[in-house]
């Protein structure tokens, strides 16, 4: 048996309203059927950098609301991808963190903030959407700040130089959709 005192559910309740006055957060994590947030990440693959997703999925259900981009060869073919029945444990996503358990929770906030972003890389699209939830509101200020440090470069950006569009479709009529990819990652030092 525990030495914690018990608290009845008024109790509980005068304490939850008192710490949110102070940390809306502060009880989130005792919610049993409130949606879920998570930032996933990918394990790096062939040199580039690893894609991030938001993935929203209620306790006890096997599938989630999984929104990211798709494309980006090049960056101006982009597109927001809103997936509504994606498996929440798919093997591709490697590193999930949890950013919010809230009852109150606006999914439909969520899906107008992941349309209001222009598509861009995976990365920097997942933090613009992370930081609009949290001037809503529904995601602690500073969580994107958080995840910051960890953004790498697009393989169009770097870490080696800049690689335009125009000279991208130049490797692409010489080289073929795989051959320009592969050359992308030669000119970035990420293959030989």
């Amino acid at each position: 048996m525990s030495d914690l005192p018990l608290v009845t559910l008024s109790e509980f309740s005068v304490l939850e309203k008192r710490a949110k006055m102070s940390d809306p957060y502060a009880f989130e994590d005792l919610l049993d059927n409130a949606p879920q947030l998570y930032l996933g990440m990918t394990d790096l693959y062939n040199g580039l950098p690893s894609h991030w997703v938001l993935m929203l999925v209620k306790p006890g259900e096997e599938n989630c609301i999984m929104i990211d981009v798709d494309g980006g060869y090049p960056p101006s073919t982009y597109k927001v991808r809103i997936d509504p029945d994606k498996r929440f444990d798919t093997g591709g996503i490697a590193t999930r963190h949890r950013l919010v358990t809230t009852r109150a929770f606006d999914e439909a906030a969520f899906r107008d903030a992941a349309v209001s972003v222009p598509p861009q890389h995976c990365q920097r699209y997942v933090l613009a959407i992370v930081r609009k939830l949290e001037a809503k509101g529904m995601v602690r200020a500073g969580t994107a700040d958080g995840f910051t440090p960890m953004l790498e470069p697009g393989i169009f950006e770097g870490p080696v130089r800049e690689v335009s569009e125009e000279e991208y479709s130049k490797l692409e009529r010489l080289f073929g959709w795989e051959g320009a990819q592969n050359e992308l990652l030669v000119i970035q030092g990420k293959r030989k």
